[in-house]
């Protein structure tokens, strides 16, 4: 009887410590990016949504993006802390596709974005050390040499193969 008594009593300390500790409420430490606009909007770090022209680059390279807003970059930055952080002082463009991007033909291996960053299998980033981004940005496309491999991809050999603009919404951002 007591040997039960010590298993539960043992049991209710340890239901308590891992509670109290938030050992599965665990989050990512780093910068973040928002997955919609209306996320943003909730986190409170939506600034503008952006609108994008000339995509379809060649007859292998098609995407279509769902969405292009700007936010102000934010993050988890302790385990001991569960919000986030804004920092007012920069902001990043994040584009959303319509597919995972290793999905689309021959990315990584023959072209890539060149001045985006792969974020999430679905979004690409771009940040900025000020506050408000610019009204309009050129995403340039370029090809990648399949024979210098460096990790599991190839090399960007610099040579542009094509580009699309994103340009403000002013009719969308004005309230």
């Amino acid at each position: 009887m007591k040997t039960k008594r010590y298993l539960i009593l043992l049991l209710l300390i340890l239901i308590k410590l891992f509670s109290s500790c938030n050992l599965f409420d665990t989050h990512y430490i780093g910068r973040c990016s928002s997955s919609s606009i209306e996320r943003a909007k909730s986190n409170g770090t939506f600034l503008s949504e952006y609108v994008p022209y000339h995509v379809k680059i060649n007859d292998s390279i098609q995407f279509t993006i769902k969405q292009v807003f700007a936010e102000k970059q934010y993050g988890y930055y302790s385990h001991s802390n569960p919000s986030f952080t804004i920092n007012n002082n920069k902001s990043q463009i994040i584009v959303i596709l319509d597919k995972k991007i290793d999905n689309i033909n021959g990315y990584s291996f023959t072209w890539r974005f060149s001045n985006l960053r792969y974020d999430k299998p679905d979004r690409l980033s771009y940040q900025y050390d000020s506050s408000i981004p610019p009204d309009t940005i050129q995403i340039e496309i370029e090809r990648v040499d399949i024979n210098k491999v460096t990790g599991l991809a190839g090399t960007r050999d610099e040579e542009h193969i094509g580009h699309f603009t994103i340009v403000k919404n002013f009719i969308k951002n004005t309230r």
